[in-house]
């Protein structure tokens, strides 16, 4: 069975880039724009995998994690966050909260895809 991707950011250019790169990998990757168009997405579909930046504009990735773990449907979903916040004390609050990794932008596809294996895998 394909595992299925949601990768949520704002930046069209990336979306389009990690959906390529997912989908040649055979995973079945969908984008989302911002967090209110992913909540609707996740409403009606079942995804194994979010990818998912944390400057969005509206609601930031924090918030939005923060529904996804209050929702029975989504809080067990693994969630990377893929973001340009690369100080430690981001690092930390992401660890805390229960992010499965972190990946800083720009990032090497291989490290991403390293990790989106083993969060499949989990």
């Amino acid at each position: 069975m394909t595992k299925r991707i949601l990768v949520i950011d704002d930046d069209k250019q990336l979306r389009k880039l990690l959906k390529d790169i997912l989908s040649k990998a055979s995973y079945d990757a969908e984008t989302a724009a911002n967090a209110f168009q992913a909540l609707e997405i996740l409403a009606d579909n079942h995804f194994d995998l979010v990818l998912m930046d944390l400057m969005m504009p509206s609601m930031d990735g924090y918030e939005l994690f923060s529904i996804l773990r209050e929702d029975a449907a989504t809080k067990n979903i693994p969630v990377i966050a893929v973001t340009a916040l690369d100080d430690p004390r981001n690092k930390e609050r992401i660890r805390e909260i229960g992010f499965f990794a972190h990946v800083a932008k720009p990032f090497e596809m291989e490290e991403l895809m390293a990790i989106v294996k083993k969060a499949l895998a989990t």
